[in-house]
């Protein structure tokens, strides 16, 4: 223990006097150890980190696995629902009577299911909250304790039983104003109904989902009250299921025969439904399915950038270990074994190490906060994940030195203590023979050549699609959302509000123009159903417009009319727009105008076909233009398109204070330009580009950077050598093609192996990739210029400053 504190601390002396190796050492690895640490706080926060319960390791999600899908096929839940296997038709949504069948198989069984975000008004205040409706059970079956009051009771969940309510703490305080006294208190609910709070759930405990903060949980039997429009019915899948102490085998009977039993069941005996069990302590799958594939790749990223300052602090230390070989070989003469000289070199690396650890653990805490923010700022919903170090984190730093220490440190000590005593010191200190420098450059230039090719191909994917053809206009273009039942309003009155909001909005200065529809463009959503052409089925996308909607959005009406006020009318006769990609494959490019096509069924009444619009995108960018069919606006939720000549964020206090005085109480979902929608769309294309292209750069400057000291290091330890070359006649230029096309044959060595690298595992990008193909060629040149550039600049420095060495100078040295 005592030669170990020694060498500790004489290895701190020897990194002291040494500052200028030392600190870029340290920021070289610092660097890669803090972008590794930022990601893993990411994965940690939403896959490992345990939710703050009571047992989180008994807690048990339940799912479901066919090999038929269930009659009803739209299910949700989908996002929540851990990964299943290939091929599995899977998911985590059942049946109120699935959930009553299942109940005698386990302990205790919970369920819940989210519902629509609700106004909530107090104060003459209203603003939108988060609900989910549970069961009295809910809270006893996680495991959460209250902070204030009481959590539901089986009670609370009776059908007529007063409507009660619980908070997150957050939003308690946030938004409520945390005074206890509110315990008891009634909140109007969509201004329609009223909850009595009767409790706040414990500090840290924000729901199921990590990232997402929970605001209200409201009894299941009050969602019938609240949303009748929304209220589950028995072949609905809208429960997600939570367990304690299941018994197993009897569970999977229950289900099998719930499920496929009465005059309508869910599966069919062929589809042979069974039941799923998933972990539950950590959460629900949301962000880990959502964030997978880009934290994915961003983790080999940031791994590859910490190898490669690993290889650039290997090859420095190999270098110095070089210089150091005759100070190892008098220290083994005066009875220093081996071992203790190894022990002497990693007590070294150790340092340097554990200085970096601390440093990247700083770096990788304020880059982990950055990439929430950016995940907050450009997701559909404020996300909220605590990333401050914990002991996984801690562990995996800690774990990220203890690696580097072995791959840079072992190998230098090792060459050290192998080194004769009599030979090192017959030779000295100028004959030193070359080290393992080069084959470590090799490996980083192949390293920053294998991450610069696959940010290339990132790159390349957002720019196409961004620079793509979506078929309108997305520049000046205010975008809102509202919800006139949260206001109370009925089909009439909501009818006449759009219209209402419509002419207020027209009438603006700087409109142009304003119209409204279901849901925006490129916002990520959807609605499909079926239509009939004749006899021949047809699916195609659905989206509910006003009048005016094409002309505000710039989307060419190619043939025929627009909607009109008298279309939107209560058993006005039935009118569609199609698009032409819908004629294109479904009329064979004849006219489209007049004829009829049925909505759901052959039997439903017919619509008739009253315009063709342009293409344009619909839900994704990366979606090529699919068959959509435009019907007039029904007054549910609504979504306003605003046409503007300038800046239309400059417009955004006319539109907020119109809305109070046509609509008060009628909260706005979100306001944003059509711009920042698909941008916000483009998400993890933007964070992919982003993080991988200066991972990329580091990479390079690291390998070249690796280069450059090689160089210069072979230069400083062949002065003698250069010296006299050149007083025998020796020409600059040939001495600089010679030391410079060493560095370019290692470049080119270790260019050629990344690219054969990248070829082979870019292959794994093939479903995030779009517009560009995984072996583009273009991309890899690009790559390679810029490898090759600044390769060229540090091969050139060290064998220019090789020509200006005095001769003189030079063969008086030792």
């Amino acid at each position: 223990m005592r030669a170990t504190v020694q060498d500790l601390c004489r290895g701190w002396r020897l990194l002291r006097r040494s500052r200028g190796f030392a600190a870029l050492a340290i920021i070289m690895l610092a660097v890669g150890i803090g972008a590794s640490a930022a990601i893993f706080s990411i994965i940690n926060a939403i896959a490992l980190r345990p939710l703050p319960i009571r047992d989180p390791g008994g807690l048990i999600l339940l799912g479901w696995k066919a090999e038929q899908p269930p009659h009803p096929r739209a299910y949700s839940f989908y996002s929540t629902c851990p990964a299943s296997g290939a091929g599995d038709l899977s998911g985590c949504s059942f049946t109120e009577s699935l959930f009553h069948a299942l109940r005698p198989a386990f302990g205790r069984l919970a369920a819940y299911s989210p519902g629509a975000p609700l106004a909530v008004t107090r104060s003459g205040t209203t603003e939108l909250a988060d609900v989910e409706y549970v069961t009295g059970n809910f809270f006893d079956v996680v495991g959460v304790r209250p902070a204030f009051g009481r959590l539901f009771a089986p009670a609370d969940n009776r059908p007529g039983a007063p409507v009660a309510a619980v908070a997150s703490y957050g939003y308690f305080v946030s938004r409520l104003g945390g005074d206890r006294r509110l315990i008891g208190t009634a909140i109007a609910i969509n201004h329609t109904a009223s909850a009595v709070l009767i409790g706040v759930t414990a500090r840290g405990f924000t729901g199921l989902s990590p990232g997402f903060d929970q605001q209200l949980w409201l009894p299941m039997t009050a969602k019938s009250r609240i949303e009748p429009q929304s209220a589950n019915s028995d072949r609905d899948m809208g429960l997600q299921l939570l367990a304690r102490s299941p018994r197993v085998a009897e569970a999977q009977t229950r289900f099998a025969r719930a499920a496929t039993a009465g005059p309508q069941p869910l599966f069919s005996s062929a589809a042979r439904p069974r039941l799923s069990f998933f972990p539950g302590g950590s959460g629900l799958a949301s962000l880990r399915k959502l964030f997978s594939d880009a934290l994915r790749v961003l983790m080999i990223a940031a791994g590859l950038l910490l190898l490669t300052a690993c290889l650039n602090v290997a090859g420095l230390l190999l270098a110095r270990g070089a210089t150091r070989r005759r100070e190892m070989a008098v220290r083994q003469a005066l009875g220093a074994s081996g071992g203790r000289i190894v022990r002497q070199l990693l007590a070294e690396g150790l340092g340097l190490a554990a200085a970096a650890t601390v440093v990247g653990i700083a770096l990788g805490y304020a880059g982990a906060r950055g990439l929430v923010e950016f995940f907050s700022r450009n997701w559909f919903e404020p996300i909220m994940l605590s990333v401050a170090p914990d002991w996984r984190v801690l562990v995996f730093a800690g774990s990220l030195a203890a690696v580097t220490v072995a791959l840079f440190g072992l190998a230098p000590a090792v060459g050290a203590a192998r080194v004769a005593p009599v030979t090192a010191l017959k030779q000295g200190g100028a004959s030193e023979r070359r080290s393992g420098a080069g084959a470590v450059v090799v490996a980083e230039v192949a390293l920053a050549m294998f991450v610069l090719a696959g940010a290339g191909l990132l790159v390349r994917t957002l720019a196409s699609l961004r620079h793509q053809a979506i078929g309108f206009d997305a520049h000046n273009l205010l975008l809102f959302s509202l919800d006139p039942s949260m206001g109370g309003y009925t089909n009439d009155r909501a009818r006449d509000l759009d219209l209402d909001l419509q002419r207020g909005l027209s009438a603006l200065p700087g409109v142009v123009a304003a119209s409204s529809s279901s849901t925006a463009l490129l916002s990520g959503s959807y609605t499909a159903g079926d239509f009939y052409v004749g006899a021949r089925q047809a699916e195609a996308n659905m989206l509910n417009v006003g009048p005016g909607f094409f002309a505000t959005m710039r989307l060419p009406l190619l043939a025929g009319r627009d909607f009109t006020l008298a279309d939107l009318r209560p058993h006005a006769p039935a009118v569609a727009v199609v698009n032409r990609a819908f004629v294109r494959r479904y009329l064979g490019n004849q006219n489209p105008l007049g004829l009829r096509v049925r909505a759901g069924s052959q039997t439903a009444a017919p619509t008739v076909i009253v315009g063709m619009a342009g293409d344009a995108k619909y839900d994704s960018l990366r979606k090529a233009d699919s068959p959509t069919v435009y019907l007039p606006l029904t007054p549910s939720f609504l979504t306003f398109e605003v046409r503007t000549a300038k800046d239309p964020l400059a417009l955004v206090p006319a539109v907020r204070g119109l809305v109070r005085r046509v609509a008060p109480g009628v909260p706005i979902f979100e306001i944003k330009t059509q711009q920042q929608q698909i941008s916000q769309l483009l998400w993890q294309e933007r964070l992919l580009a982003g993080l991988s292209s200066l991972f990329a750069v580091f990479a390079l400057l690291l390998a070249c950077g690796g280069l450059y000291a090689m160089l210069a290091y072979d230069v400083s330890r062949r002065t003698r050598e250069i010296g006299i070359r050149m007083a025998l006649g020796a020409r600059a230029g040939d001495l600089e093609r010679q030391i410079a096309g060493r560095g370019a044959r290692l470049a080119l060595i270790g260019a050629a192996a990344g690219i054969a690298a990248a070829l082979f595992a870019t292959r794994a990008l093939t479903h995030i990739l779009y517009g560009v193909k995984a072996n583009d060629a273009s991309t890899y040149a690009a790559a390679a210029a810029a490898v090759a550039a600044v390769a060229w600049l540090a091969c050139w420095l060290p064998a220019r400053s090789a020509t200006r060495v005095d001769p003189q100078a030079a063969l008086r040295q030792e």
